[in-house]
């Protein structure tokens, strides 16, 4: 068996060539959509309000009364309400005011009084307006009136109700006239209801509450039976 071959083992060049090195694949990450997202509409219907009453309106209390106006009472003739705290002036919109009070007291139940408009302004007026509950339902009405004489003249007259177990109503009175209010300061509105054909210029609003169940009290003169006589 002879001795094996001790020659050297080949020692060719070993490949050399470059790796590959191209890039990695970067393929688009999956993501979901970014669009944004839904809004639908959002409503802007009208906000429902509370319906606005008609009647006369008071105010929460009496008010101090007009800057100026009439300070001499032109009708000293007409007779005094029996109880002149039944009537009260509530308010005034315009700057003109009154000598005597334009509403007196008639008469009254527990439930109605009837009161006369008259015309303490000195001058006949163009228009006056009255708004009154004229039924025990709490309707109000609006009477109009032209060309009123002076004083009581015309004799105006309206029953008005107290409603709702309530001892007091409330009344309305506008009057117009060009010779007599300003024509900026004296700017009442005067509702559709009265059928008016001026207003908002030469125009004032007097509010009055009147009692159909008198504040005053009774007085008589009747002496209790049995009663000790004055000692002189």
């Amino acid at each position: 068996t002879g001795p094996a071959p001790t020659g050297p083992a080949p020692t060719g060049p070993a490949p050399t060539g470059p790796a590959p090195t191209g890039p990695a694949p970067t393929g688009p990450t999956p993501t979901g959509p970014t669009g944004p997202a839904p809004t639908g509409p959002t409503p802007t219907g009208p906000t429902p309000s509370a319906p606005t009453p008609t009647g006369p309106t008071p105010t929460d209390v009496p008010t101090s009364g007009p800057t100026s106006g009439p300070t001499v009472d032109y009708c000293p003739e007409l007779a005094a309400s029996s109880c002149p705290a039944d009537v009260v002036h509530y308010s005034t919109t315009g700057s003109t005011g009154f000598g005597g009070a334009p509403i007196r007291i008639q008469s009254q139940t527990s439930t109605e009084v009837t009161f006369s408009v008259d015309n303490t302004f000195g001058s006949v007026l163009q228009n006056v307006y009255i708004e009154y509950y004229a039924l025990a339902d709490g309707t109000a009405t609006c009477s109009a009136s032209s060309n009123v004489g002076l004083c009581a003249a015309d004799n105006i007259l309206y029953t008005a109700h107290c409603t709702g177990g309530s001892p007091q109503t409330l009344i309305d009175m506008w009057v117009t006239d060009t010779t007599l209010f300003d024509p900026v300061a004296d700017n009442a509105s005067i509702p559709n209801t009265c059928g008016a054909v001026s207003g908002g210029s030469s125009t004032v609003k007097y509010t009055f509450a009147l009692f159909c169940q008198s504040t005053c009290t009774v007085q008589t003169n009747r002496r209790l039976r049995g009663a000790s006589q004055p000692q002189d």
